[in-house]
């Protein structure tokens, strides 16, 4: 495990007045996505402080699949249930059923008479990373980076003929050694080290490992999956970067945030795309596309309640206002380009209360709302990321 300052600072000339901007009237609770957490724990440092006497806590980064469950009232070893679980990926079938709307999925796991609200909240590269200067950082560095097919050779169980019978280009393997039992690094390249590729990543809880696996195995149906040797950390890319850190020979697969917060210490490999070019992850490539296969959206799902929505509606709001975006941008992942499109998802919720009378009153929560440029001239949010 290994904590990591996540500066987050607003200059003053970004920071726009939201001082209609309302506050629920109490706190919630988020758990989840550990590639959302980094934005959900920036975000609610901030809300916090805009509002005063609210806190957002806990905010637990236990994997999409508990995200899931403790949303729809179905936490594992008796968690709570949350307001808004954070996913980096879709719903399963087992899980929800999705309404005809596209956005609001019905609970099928725990309480099935919750319905939620899923929010695209961020973009995000799924980036390969090596430990700088490490034996796999050099073979990508004369590689000029990885193919899918290479990726896929490092991390299934499937034996070279099973993956040649289900679409696989051996030539991915220009100095293979014939020795199915070893997966060297000299494989890939002779002037590679011969040394064993030491594979690692998240487990079956984290939305991670289902997008990463996807995306390399074409023959999950059939059984393919990951290999036995494969390190998956249960602490989830917290621990993928220590392991890869203290691992040379090792590669593995993080939410780029992870990766843009440890950059001295680690390499990312560029990816080769649907177009034959080798790109790294970053701003630019995510949002134009061309950093593809690994390029995903991730989310927040809002309980459907009113009492519930009447807290988190707002915070989403601020979560998609220009300071809000910001903090995305900081944390390394890619501002949503249609929040209009997110922001008509949520009910009106949060904004007035009625009173006896039927006149409009604001909560006393929202009547202390304070504008960031009111607190400060720069606001610097300093949170502890623990990554997990």
């Amino acid at each position: 495990m290994k904590c990591h300052s996540l500066l987050l600072l607003i200059l003053s000339s970004s920071l726009h007045s939201i001082a209609a901007q309302q506050c629920g009237t109490s706190g919630f609770s988020i758990a989840g996505s550990s590639t959302v957490y980094p934005i959900a724990t920036a975000w609610a440092a901030a809300y916090s402080d805009m509002c005063t006497g609210i806190k957002i806590s806990p905010i637990d980064d236990d994997g999409s699949s508990n995200g899931a469950a403790r949303v729809c009232g179905a936490g594992e070893d008796g968690a709570s249930t949350v307001e808004i679980g954070d996913m980096s990926r879709q719903w399963r079938e087992e899980e929800a059923t999705q309404q005809d709307d596209g956005y609001t999925y019905d609970c099928v796991i725990g309480d099935d008479s919750r319905s939620v609200i899923q929010i695209d909240v961020a973009l995000d590269g799924i980036s390969v990373v090596a430990s700088g200067g490490g034996t796999a950082a050099s073979c990508i560095e004369v590689l000029d980076g990885l193919t899918i097919d290479q990726l896929r050779w490092m991390f299934s169980n499937y034996t070279d003929s099973q993956l040649e019978a289900t679409g696989w280009d051996p030539a991915s393997i220009a100095n293979s050694d014939g020795d199915e039992t070893t997966h060297l690094w000299s494989e890939l390249n002779a002037s590679c080290e011969a040394t064993e590729i030491l594979a690692a990543g998240q487990d079956e809880t984290h939305g991670t490992f289902d997008y990463f696996s996807e995306t390399l195995f074409a023959d999950m149906d059939n059984g393919e999956g990951f290999a036995n040797t494969y390190n998956a950390d249960p602490d989830g890319p917290g621990g993928t970067v220590s392991y890869v850190e203290s691992n040379p020979a090792a590669v593995g697969y993080v939410g780029y945030a992870y990766y843009y917060q440890n950059g001295i210490e680690l390499y990312v490999a560029a990816i080769e795309n649907d177009a034959g070019d080798f790109v790294t992850p970053g701003a630019d490539s995510v949002v134009d596309g061309t950093y593809n296969p690994l390029s995903r959206t991730i989310y927040m799902n809002l309980l459907d309640d009113p009492e519930s929505l009447a807290n988190t509606v707002p915070f989403i709001q601020f979560g998609f206002s220009s300071d809000g975006a910001d903090i995305v941008a900081t944390t390394g992942y890619v501002p949503i380009p249609n929040p209009s499109e997110m922001l008509a998802r949520l009910p009106a919720a949060g904004a007035t209360q009625t009173d006896a009378e039927g006149s409009d009153v604001k909560s006393s929560s929202a009547q202390s709302v304070k504008s960031f440029s009111a607190v400060a001239a720069a606001l610097v949010v300093s949170i502890a990321v623990t990554l997990m």
